[in-house]
C-alpha cells in the first residue's frame, strides 16, 4: 500500500509541476520616471527560504540577459544596507522584505528591472513581478484631477447664476444690468 500511495504523490506533484509550468510569466508592474525623484519598490520574499540568501537588483541589458546592478554582501540573516552609484538595497530579513531605491531618476533609467535572489550561475529565483520604468510624456494624474475638479466647480457656478437669472426673469425680479438716471429722480435720494 506504501508502494501506491507513494506513486499517487509523485504522479499530484508531477502534475502540479506541469501547471506550475503551464502558468503566464510573471505581469509587469509599470512606474512612471519623474526625473530627479527616488523611487523606492519593496520585494517581499519567503522568510523561511531565503532569509540567509543573497539578494540582488537587475536591469534587463541591450544585449538580452539580466545584468545585476547591485547585491546584497552578507547572507547572516541580519538586516544589511548597500549602496551601489545610485541604487540602495536594504534587506530586512525579520520583515522578509529587500527595498530597493534608485535615487535621482533619470530618463535613461528606463528599462525592465527585477528583484532576484542571487545564487551565480543558477537560475535566480525572481522575488517579485518585473518592474517596468518606463518615461511619461503623459498629463500627470494628479494636474488631470485638479483641471476637472476646475472645470466642474465652474460649471456649477455657472449652471447656478443661469438658474438664479432665470428665475428672476420670471418672477420679474430683475434689475437693470446699467444704473439709469432720471432727471426728477435727482436730489430726492
Amino acid at each position: 500500500m506504501e508502494v501506491a500511495g507513494g506513486w499517487k504523490s509523485q504522479m499530484l506533484l508531477l502534475l502540479f509541476l506541469c501547471l506550475a509550468a503551464l502558468q503566464e510569466p510573471l505581469e509587469e508592474k509599470e512606474e512612471c520616471i519623474v526625473e530627479g525623484q527616488n523611487i523606492t519598490f519593496g520585494c517581499g520574499y519567503n522568510f523561511g527560504k531565503y532569509f540567509r540568501a543573497i539578494k540582488a537588483w537587475q536591469r534587463l541589458g541591450a544585449s538580452g540577459p539580466f545584468e545585476t546592478l547591485a547585491q546584497t554582501m552578507n547572507n547572516n540573516g541580519e538586516p544589511s544596507f548597500i549602496q551601489v552609484g545610485r541604487y540602495l538595497l536594504e534587506d530586512d530579513p525579520p520583515n522578509s522584505m529587500l527595498k530597493v531605491t534608485i535615487l535621482e531618476l533619470q530618463r535613461e533609467d528606463a528599462g525592465l528591472y527585477q528583484c532576484v535572489i542571487y545564487r551565480p550561475p543558477q537560475v535566480v529565483d525572481i522575488l517579485y513581478r518585473p518592474i517596468r520604468l518606463k518615461t511619461c510624456n503623459e498629463f500627470p494624474v494628479y494636474a488631470l484631477i485638479l483641471v476637472c475638479g476646475l472645470l466642474l466647480f465652474k460649471i456649477v457656478v455657472f449652471s447656478l447664476l443661469l438658474l438664479l437669472l432665470r428665475k428672476a426673469r420670471v418672477t420679474g425680479d430683475v434689475a437693470p444690468l446699467t444704473p439709469s438716471f432720471h432727471p426728477e429722480d435727482n436730489g430726492k435720494q
